[in-house]
């Protein structure tokens, strides 16, 4: 099913362009690319000692709450041919769903409203959705911006901003989604004595001194301080060291060893914040089954600097393990020795040299 989702999909996108605003699920874009454009938009504003108001609206339960009526007719606004509309309402037309608890389940019922969770095709159809509902009310990256559900609103006045999220919500609710009055939060960078706060409906919204966008915490002066500082904190341990029998190849090993120990490594480490992922410069890694699982779990990767060993952090690493290894003073002369030597010596390797090598590539990169 899955598979036909994505061929569905890939035939969408060839037909449905979506607003510049949407940065979600789109090629060539990424969680990155909406973060970097706020973070100028607010030191421009701080430099330029302004104010700058953002409103980050949240909407309840979004995927759940999307009419299959109102999904159908987005679809058509798009100009997606009425071949796919049908070829979408025949995957919604008997979905059935049942409730599983420790007692027990209920019987399957109907589900009427709401795009499919786990579904490759939803969030697209989702962002098809989101571009006509915003349509009329939308200003140009980065006064407003999208990442699927995600939406920051921004204005030089707190008038204006206010303004434009009664609108928003008008916008949205009266197509079927809902705006949550107590996620949604204001925050005003570089702000003067009594700027006050924003209303929705007569209704407060929350103030706030820093709020988390897309995993990256962003803060009222415009400065970026604690997300430095909690990056270095998350980055500064080591992950596990696998051992691998044989010869390392793309389709097997290598494949398990990202889904088994890199991806829950770094979630761990990072949680829903981005990440940047660097491979070595083998051919394993360049495979084209790895790119594909790479882009599948939306994993960004940084580059490796060919012919430039000494700006990859990895390899430092390894040769700190392999000066190690030299200075035992026993021979190893079986895998398994070796193996046991590795997992040791890797052990005693300080949990903070990872931060500390990333610490001096920076600096001889001269950034």
């Amino acid at each position: 099913m899955k598979l036909w989702e994505k061929v569905v999909e890939a035939r969408l996108r060839k037909v449905v362009e979506i607003c510049e605003q949407q940065y979600g699920f789109m090629p060539r874009k990424s969680t990155t690319d909406a973060i970097f454009a706020l973070r100028i938009l607010m030191e421009k504003y701080r430099d330029g000692q302004r104010e700058l108001h953002c409103v980050f609206v949240d909407l309840e339960k979004a995927y759940d709450r999307v009419p299959r009526e109102e999904l159908w007719y987005c679809m058509r606004k798009s100009g997606v041919a009425e071949k796919y509309v049908r070829v979408v309402q025949d995957m919604y037309e008997r979905s059935r769903t049942m409730v599983r608890c420790a007692v027990g389940q209920t019987e399957e019922f109907k589900v009427e409203v709401g795009l499919h969770q786990g579904s490759a095709l939803s969030p697209f159809l989702f962002a098809i959705v989101m571009d006509q509902l915003s349509e009329e009310v939308r200003q140009e990256s980065p006064w407003t911006m999208m990442f699927a559900d995600d939406i920051v609103i921004c204005s030089e006045s707190r008038e204006q901003v206010e303004e434009n999220l009664e609108r928003w919500k008008f916008a949205l609710e009266r197509r079927g989604m809902k705006v949550s009055r107590s996620k949604t939060e204001y925050m005003c960078v570089n702000e003067r004595e009594g700027s006050g706060t924003v209303r929705l409906q007569g209704e407060e919204v929350k103030k706030v001194q820093g709020f988390k966008y897309l995993g990256s915490t962003v803060q009222s002066n415009g400065e970026c301080g604690k997300e430095v500082k909690k990056r270095v904190q998350a980055g500064v341990g080591l992950g596990p060291l696998v051992p691998v029998k044989g010869t390392l190849n793309a389709s097997a090993s290598y494949q398990d060893i990202l889904d088994n120990f890199m991806l829950p490594t770094l979630w761990e480490q990072f949680g829903d914040d981005p990440f940047l992922f660097q491979h070595d410069c083998t051919p394993v890694t360049k495979a084209s089954s790895i790119k594909t699982w790479m882009s599948e779990f939306g994993v960004e990767e940084l580059d490796w600097p060919a012919q430039s060993p000494d700006l990859n952090p990895i390899e430092h690493l390894w040769d700190e393990l392999e000066r190690r290894l030299r200075a035992r003073p026993s021979r190893l002369t079986s895998v398994p020795d070796l193996t046991n030597a590795l997992l040791e010596e890797r052990s005693k390797i300080p949990i903070n040299s990872g931060g500390a090598v990333v610490a001096q590539v920076v600096k001889a990169l001269g950034c």
